[in-house]
């Protein structure tokens, strides 16, 4: 199972968007958890990024907002989240 890895600016997005999106937290808790059992789980839509967001992955918190990501065999790093059309 791999580890959460936030970056500082994700956890620094990730609190102004709780602030906005109170109603939000537990559905990301429940992103975070399935990322975390697998990142490809059928509920997430994950999905690889082109162009200049190439190495990075996408997955779905709900159908306005996303969650970017990356992941190696140990961490899952946690770059940003937002509005789909803010994220691309």
């Amino acid at each position: 199972m791999r580890k959460l890895a936030p970056t500082t600016s994700f956890v620094r997005d990730l609190d102004k968007f709780l602030i906005q999106h109170k109603d939000l937290s537990k559905t990301i808790e429940k992103v975070f958890r399935l990322l975390e059992n697998d990142v490809k789980a059928a509920p997430l839509h994950t999905h690889k990024l082109h162009g200049k967001l190439l190495k990075l992955y996408a997955c779905s918190i709900n159908y306005k907002y996303r969650l970017i990501f990356e992941f190696d065999d140990e961490h899952i790093y946690l770059h940003y989240v937002g509005a789909h059309d803010d994220v691309y």
